[in-house]
């Protein structure tokens, strides 16, 4: 998810457009860090200019966590983590998924019957990845995560740990060897994937945190679901972007049809932040001690909600090439305005308040201690 777009624009030369293609091969996905959308520190508002950020994984997923009732420091979590599935580290490494161990890779001799090749998938380039960051879109756990299938073993495993239901969080680590540098994987001599029990540090199987990181897999797989069918049908492995012709869906260029006027692409957009809405408010729904209110449904107050995911999807493209709208900025300008929009209506609303009976416990013993006296 990290393509910068200003390079892209530029890409006046073939030359040119073939090496950016080999340096972000990898890490192509959907929902990009936006350029200029800096990192803001929910907590204490400092901006880190040079961080980038996604519009949909940080600033939407900080809004509808509101919207779907989250106290504060619940929601400034979960927009954070689940933005930290892709950077690794935030606000000058105050927030960060770094450190942990990985899984080792095998010798080719020993899962390619015998054959002395080359590993190339996870890239060997230590440049592209701080060292133990479990979420990383350059190691062996960046199909787990960001290509996640709808299956029990893959995003279903995440949300079981983020739903604290497995105390550990298991998945699989994904090697190739020996292919031409364009294309690691899909025209591999050989891939393997295995089982493994995922290094996830101080991130607790049902914690705020990685409920956050499941928001991320999630949307990355609704957002993906035609890229993932087109791999699956010719028997790929695992999801990757590719630009190989057989998979138009994986392009590597296709977060540029992330947002914009309605086609299937951004049809698939609106179909994710809608999917990320209903995980958050089936959370705060079993979660009381992450929410203060009642989630607002989409359809709720005329479709306010509803009609605002869709402008923030549609109204703008995701980049403009001749530089003349900011419109990661105005993405940004929408959340916020969602957010705003939330919190008036709880405050006009009194149904949207939970009561819960802790809130009246010092009240009930200081009257019950005047009673008998």
């Amino acid at each position: 998810m990290h393509r910068r777009s200003r390079w892209l624009a530029g890409c006046a030369a073939l030359a040119l457009c073939l090496t950016l293609s080999v340096v972000f091969l990898s890490q192509a996905l959907s929902f990009s860090e936006e350029e200029t959308l800096w990192f803001v520190d929910p907590d204490d508002g400092q901006r880190y200019p040079a961080e980038a950020v996604s519009s949909v994984h940080f600033d939407l997923v900080g809004a509808l966590a509101e919207c779907a009732g989250f106290s504060r420091p619940s929601a400034n979590m979960l927009q954070v983590y689940s933005q930290l599935a892709d950077s690794n580290k935030l606000g000058g490494g105050k927030y960060n998924l770094c450190g942990r161990s990985l899984p080792a890779a095998p010798p080719s001799t020993q899962v390619c019957q015998g054959q002395t090749l080359s590993r190339t998938w996870p890239r060997p380039d230590p440049t592209q990845e701080n060292a133990g960051c479990f979420t990383s879109r350059y190691n062996s756990l960046a199909p787990f995560f960001h290509f996640a299938h709808d299956t029990p073993a893959e995003l279903g495993a995440i949300r079981a740990w983020a739903y604290g239901e497995t105390p550990t969080l298991r998945g699989f680590a994904a090697f190739a060897y020996g292919t031409d540098v364009l294309e690691p994987v899909i025209h591999a001599t050989c891939t393997y994937t295995t089982p493994v029990e995922i290094d996830t540090g101080d991130v607790a199987a049902g914690s705020t945190p990685a409920f956050g990181l499941y928001l991320h897999a999630l949307a990355d797989h609704v957002s993906q679901q035609t890229c993932l069918s087109q791999l699956v049908a010719a028997g790929q492995p695992w999801g990757l972007q590719t630009n190989d012709p057989r998979f138009p869906a994986c392009a590597t260029n296709s977060f540029l049809h992330d947002f914009g006027p309605r086609d299937a692409d951004t049809d698939q957009t609106a179909q994710a932040v809608r999917a990320v809405y209903a995980a958050l408010v089936d959370r705060s729904m079993t979660r009381e001690q992450e929410t203060l209110y009642y989630p607002i449904l989409l359809t709720a107050h005329d479709g306010y909600l509803a009609r605002a995911l869709d402008e923030f999807v549609y109204a703008w493209p995701t980049v403009d090439v001749n530089r003349q709208q900011d419109y990661p900025e105005q993405r940004r300008q929408k959340a916020a305005e969602i957010k705003q929009w939330c919190a008036a209506t709880r405050a006009s609303d009194p149904a949207y308040a939970r009561v819960r009976w802790f809130s009246f416990l010092p009240a009930v013993i200081r009257n019950f201690r005047l009673s008998t006296r």
